[in-house]
This record gives structure tokens, sequence and C-alpha cells, in this order.
């Protein structure tokens, strides 16, 4: 087996190459979770004495709203970020927030609303 000696030069232009290459996977990574995203989720937000059903219409290159369907509540609209398989979503006309993971067919995290934080799990529809 022989080994070779780059020159200090070919050291530099292959690190550079593979750092150009792995930001390149990293960022199509990125759009990947975000195109991931689009789409409609559902999940049941369980508190103390009750659960409310929820539905997230996420399309992030255009509006993304929520519905509750047994407040009657429909179509609220709802401001979606995604960065990496970080998600993060709030509903500002009633003061809730959602900060989580994309995992496959599901996001998974905490929903805010008044104070309170609680767990939720939207699955894709």
């Amino acid at each position: 087996m022989q080994i070779r000696i780059l020159s200090p030069a070919k050291s530099l232009s292959l690190v550079l190459f593979i750092a150009l290459i792995s930001g390149a996977y990293s960022q199509n990574s990125v759009v990947l979770a975000q195109s991931n995203a689009n789409g409609d989720w559902a999940g049941t937000l369980t508190f103390p004495g009750g659960s409310l059903p929820l539905v997230l219409h996420i399309n992030l290159s255009g509006s993304s709203s929520m519905d509750s369907p047994t407040q009657n509540a429909n179509g609220m609209p709802t401001n979606v970020t995604v960065k990496g398989k970080e998600i993060r979503f709030t509903v500002p006309s009633v003061g809730a927030s959602f900060q989580g993971t994309l995992q496959g067919t599901e996001m998974k995290g905490t929903f805010s609303q008044n104070g309170g934080n609680l767990p939720l799990s939207l699955t894709r529809q």
C-alpha cells in the first residue's frame, strides 16, 4: 500500500471541495424538511378536563392556517417557520404558539397559550 502526501495547495482544494459538498447537502436537507412540512396536520391537544382537536394547514409558499373544529374556529391565520427539522408556528389571533420537530409524518413539540405549555403531536393527513 502506498501513501501519497498531497501538497498544501491540493490539500486546501480538497478541504474546500468537501466543505462545498457538505454545505450543499445541508442546504438540500433544509429545503427537503421545509417541503415536507407543507400539507395538512392533525392532532389533539389534551389538557386537564378535556381535549381539543386541532388541524394545521401549512403552505410555506403562501398562507397557513389552523382550525379548531369543536370550537368552530376555522382558518385562523398562522405563521409557520421551518429550519431543518425544527418547526415553529404562531396563531396570533389566540395568542398561541408551538415549537417542535418534524419526525417523518409527525411533528412533536410544545403548544403554548396564556402561559401554559402542553405537549402536542400532529400527524400528516
